[in-house]
């Protein structure tokens, strides 16, 4: 895994907290992917909001390179 970097994608909710995440390419080893997804779950995020200052949930986008 090492060097290679991943796409996750992170279903963050308007209080920052993420609630899914998807990994592309997908991880094969099962136990490094449980640990990978339990440690990307764990981030929590500056919450998004409209022009008006009303928060609301998104999608973030981030590369990882482990």
């Amino acid at each position: 895994m090492r060097g290679h970097s991943h796409q996750v994608r992170f279903w963050v909710t308007a209080d920052g907290r993420v609630t899914r995440v998807e990994v592309t390419p997908p991880i094969k080893d099962a136990a490094y992917r449980r640990q990978f997804n339990e440690r990307m779950m764990g981030y929590l995020f500056t919450p998004a909001a409209t022009r008006d200052g009303r928060r609301v949930d998104y999608i973030a986008s981030v590369t990882v390179i482990p």
